[in-house]
């Protein structure tokens, strides 16, 4: 792993000194208590916080704060079954998950769910890591030219969200994230079902679900639906800092590194574009000679470097959903 390019002086007090290297223990979440707190705790649909609350195509939260964990999951995959059978959605459904912590217990219970309902779900062997462009694609591929039978997706995501949250997303047959109408209405039916204490929702062992004539588990799910498997040159070892999301393994073995710090000292988490721009990064690399990172530089001699700030302040569920 190559260090990180330099920058322009105007932020470079803002660099923390271990950027670039590999995380160390004390800056990693306990996996463990976070997967006990979403079996263990069950929110309060009366706490604003702890109800299921869609944002850009999906839900997401924490164990901890009660805002993420099984119950959410099961209201929401049950919600999801019935807006299918509302819209006579009847292909199959494509479910990916990435690397974050809560994503491999999520991905189980809306399998659950799925199964119960007698939804054909697909999604890859093993627990592979699944990028939400791969799910994209795959409804795309399998929608082509067809009126009937039509698919959509579920990916397990809080996309750039740290590593302690979990999220789950829907995509539409269009294959792109779900609009505002469609999130809506399944917000609104997952949150009856957490008020009504999951009455309705239907559900069997994953053991069994994992088992059942409508789950396909597919080795490669994008390979087997006409999606070759990206190949990264042995040269950029440093690809792996672009890719700690879903994209691991599909990008070739050199990509499966190990976890990175940011320039701010936090964990490195990719949002589902990562695996386009850590690609567009390598041709780059490899056609112009200088990485991205060098370019950038060049610019910013010639244009002046940019200055950027943020400021963030805590917002209840009423206030994010109000519009400016």
């Amino acid at each position: 792993m190559t260090s990180e390019p330099s920058v322009p002086a105007t932020s470079a007090s803002r660099i923390d000194p271990l950027a670039g290297r590999l995380a160390p223990r004390c800056a990693l979440i306990d996996v463990a208590k976070r997967v006990d707190a979403y079996f263990a705790d069950r929110p309060d649909p009366g706490v604003a916080a702890q109800r299921v609350a869609f944002g850009t195509s999906g839900h997401r939260g924490s164990a901890f704060d009660r805002s993420f964990n099984e119950w959410h999951v099961l209201a929401i995959a049950q919600a999801i079954c019935d807006y299918r059978d509302g819209q006579g959605i009847d292909g199959p459904l494509c479910m990916g998950i990435d690397t974050h912590a809560l994503s491999h217990p999520a991905c189980a219970s809306a399998l659950e769910v799925l199964a119960a309902n007698g939804v054909q779900t697909m999604l890859a062997t093993g627990d592979e890591f699944t990028p939400t462009p791969v799910v994209s694609h795959a409804i795309l591929v399998r929608n082509r030219q067809r009126s009937a039978g039509l698919a959509d997706g579920i990916v397990i995501t809080p996309s750039h969200n740290p590593p302690h949250d979990g999220g789950i997303n829907y995509n539409p047959t269009h294959g792109g994230a779900a609009g505002q109408e469609v999130t809506g209405w399944i917000e609104a039916a997952a949150n009856r079902y957490l008020e009504s204490g999951l009455q309705g929702v239907r559900r069997m062992a994953h053991e069994k679900a994992l088992c059942a004539n409508t789950t396909q588990l597919i080795d490669r799910l994008a390979a087997r639906l006409g999606r070759r498997r990206y190949e990264v040159p042995v040269g950029f070892k440093w690809f792996a800092s672009g890719l700690q999301n879903g994209s691991l393994g599909y990008c070739g073995e050199e990509s499966a590194g190990a976890t990175f710090l940011r320039r701010d000292g936090t964990v490195w988490t990719t949002d589902k574009d990562g695996i386009a721009a850590a690609l567009l990064s390598a041709e780059i690399t490899a056609r112009a000679g200088p990485g991205p990172g060098r370019l950038y530089e060049g610019l910013a001699r010639e244009f002046g470097a940019p200055v950027a700030d943020r400021r963030e302040a805590a917002a209840s569920v009423q206030q994010k959903k109000q519009r400016t």
